[in-house]
């Protein structure tokens, strides 16, 4: 229907540019396919005394289980590196670390699993959209703090401090902080989410990139004070919005909504409509992450943007509401196996404070 649709337009452009992205975007996911099934250990096997990257902010820590994603120094290959600490000390030296880290590790290296119950949470599916296939079971753990960092290194260290330091904010400010401002999880901010989940309030947080708005009117209004004038104030913001990206967590709805605000900021020059921000973001976020509109947060973010883009603006109020609830049902469904009698009221209270 769609391929119908764009030949029954007569337009030469738009099917070579379409027919181009569709064979891209096949021998993309080929590729990712054949990376899976080269990278991914049949078995488990043994590793020794080999080096990773570790960034501060992809370290997790639970008593004394520790957790990282990380690099491989000499391939490159991205994995999943799980420890059990032998004692409190080198618990503390790792949570108190905010460099970058060097672990020369000794373990199992082993393919990740599969959800093996109906309905459970798939680890290996999540660990995929990072590129990550394989996890290391280590044995012996040695760290190392001199590496020096280059610029996307150094964001992700900021992140961590500022994590750090959103903690010593008040509850519930550290959790929001820590949650919308750098897209990192704790206890509290789980409990936060689930309850928006129960609500059915999750798509607002997708579509509206709301943080990014704000940070983005806070860097212009500084600028223009600082006396800068429209044309650099807009090229610092382009600049500056893919540095946000990092520190932000990358995760499928903030790549959505940088990439329309850098649309929003060059349309200017490219002439380019919303509507071909949203596309050129849903090309990015696929270019990124291939299996993208197989999460929750990928279909709700690029599904109800899209509809925003087209629902009339004769159409407001609770009846944009009722639509965007509509809209975001099946998905919600498939993922979350629950709708909440209250939905609908709070989302025509809520959407006027995004909007």
């Amino acid at each position: 229907m769609t391929f119908y649709r764009i030949i029954s337009l007569k337009e030469r452009t738009v099917l070579i540019v379409t027919c181009c992205i569709a064979i891209f975007t096949a021998v993309r996911c080929f590729n990712e396919q054949q990376n899976i099934r080269s990278i991914t250990v049949k078995q488990q096997c043994e590793i020794t005394n080999r080096t990773y990257l570790v960034l501060p902010d992809q370290v997790t820590i639970n008593d004394s289980f520790i957790s990282a994603r990380a690099t491989d120094v000499q391939t490159g290959e991205r994995v999943i590196l799980a420890y059990f600490a032998k004692n409190y000390q080198e618990v503390q030296k790792i949570s108190k670390t905010s460099s970058v880290m060097r672990w020369t590790v000794s373990g199992n290296k082993c393919p990740l699993e599969p959800a093996t119950n109906f309905n459970q949470f798939d680890s290996q599916r999540y660990y995929w959209q990072f590129h990550i296939y394989n996890q290391i079971k280590c044995k012996q753990l040695r760290v190392v703090n001199n590496y020096q960092s280059g610029l996307i290194q150094r964001c992700h260290v900021l992140r961590a401090k500022l994590y750090t330091y959103f903690s010593y904010f008040p509850h519930p400010l550290a959790s929001y902080c820590q949650q919308l401002i750098l897209g990192m999880k704790n206890d509290q901010s789980a409990e936060m989410m689930e309850n928006v989940k129960r609500l059915g309030l999750l798509h607002l947080f997708c579509i509206s990139g709301m943080h990014v708005v704000l940070i983005t009117d806070c860097l212009r209004k500084g600028l223009v004070r600082a006396h800068f004038n429209r044309e650099d104030i807009e090229w610092l913001l382009i600049i500056s919005l893919p540095i946000y990206l990092i520190i932000g967590g990358g995760s499928i709805s903030l790549i959505r909504a940088v990439i329309m605000a850098e649309m929003n900021l060059i349309q200017r020059v490219t002439g380019l409509s919303s509507l071909d921000g949203w596309a050129i973001s849903l090309l990015g976020g696929l270019l990124f992450d291939p299996w993208l509109l197989l999460t929750l947060g990928g279909q709700l973010s690029y599904l109800l943007s899209f509809a925003l883009q087209v629902i009339p603006n004769t159409i407001r109020s609770y009846r944009q509401s009722l639509l965007l609830n509509l809209v975001s049902l099946p998905s919600v469904l498939a993922f979350v196996y629950e709708i909440h009698l209250l939905t609908f009221i709070c989302s025509f209270l809520i959407i006027p404070f995004f909007s």
